[in-house]
């Protein structure tokens, strides 16, 4: 490696992130790193590098739509980190004075556009939902009807003697508290599939944390290698200087 070469670091202007906020506002399926029912790959790409047109316009530095997909992550990751943070030095302190890292305000827009605050503190006691005690399903099981058979022998002339048999009533359940029963269900029915959509939800949004982090650490080791290579150059220099 040539000592006299010179690793050339590109800086974002604050003009192009904001212009990144923006496109991402008018996009919102860039938003996420997850797959979008409805849009392919190559159609999403394809946004991306409309967006790196616009803008590079306004540039240097210059970049690819994946490099400034990669910056996407990275800045709604650490806006992310910001919010969870400061929920979290909120609720340690019971809701009094707590310390706060107040946002930028391209990292509100990145919370707007990106429901960050929701997803780290969502309401409700349970997964969102407002209900505070489990969900019990509780059915009545129908009584039995009591059927007493009606015996009435037939009177004929060629007996003089007669039988009479009492009859009771047959008892049929009302038809009312099976329907109440059977709307109890289905309404918990939809609430447990409510339940469901959003721990699938979640799920999809921690996969897309994990991808983002990945893309992270993979960045980071990028810098080190080239950090290894600065300080390689730099010995050598020190090197040669010292053999002058």
């Amino acid at each position: 490696m040539d000592i006299y070469t010179k690793k050339i670091i590109k800086k974002t202007t604050p003009g192009q992130f904001r212009i990144l906020v923006e496109s991402i506002d008018e996009f919102p399926e860039l938003a996420t790193s997850s797959p979008i029912f409805g849009k392919s790959k190559v159609e999403i790409e394809s946004k991306w590098d409309v967006v790196a047109q616009k803008i590079n316009s306004v540039g240097p530095p210059m970049r690819s739509g994946s490099d400034w997909k990669r910056i996407w992550a990275d800045m709604k990751c650490r806006t992310k980190a910001k919010i969870t943070e400061n929920i979290k030095q909120m609720k340690g302190t019971g809701g009094g004075p707590s310390y706060q890292n107040s946002l930028t305000d391209i990292e509100r827009d990145i919370d707007r556009i990106c429901q960050l605050s929701k997803a780290a503190s969502p309401d409700g006691i349970t997964f969102g939902t407002n209900r505070k005690e489990p969900l019990v399903l509780e059915l009545t099981p129908p009584r039995p009807s009591t059927i007493v058979a009606v015996v009435t022998p037939t009177t004929s002339n060629q007996y003089s003697n007669t039988a009479q048999a009492t009859s009771t009533p047959i008892k049929v359940m009302p038809k009312a508290n099976l329907c109440k029963n059977q709307q109890k269900r289905k309404i918990a029915e939809k609430e447990q599939g409510a339940e469901i959509k959003l721990l699938k939800l979640q799920l999809e949004q921690n996969n897309a944390l994990v991808e983002e982090m990945k893309v992270q650490t993979k960045t980071l080791n990028s810098l080190a290698n080239s950090l290894q290579g600065i300080q390689h150059v730099l010995q050598e220099m020190l090197t040669f200087l010292k053999t002058e």
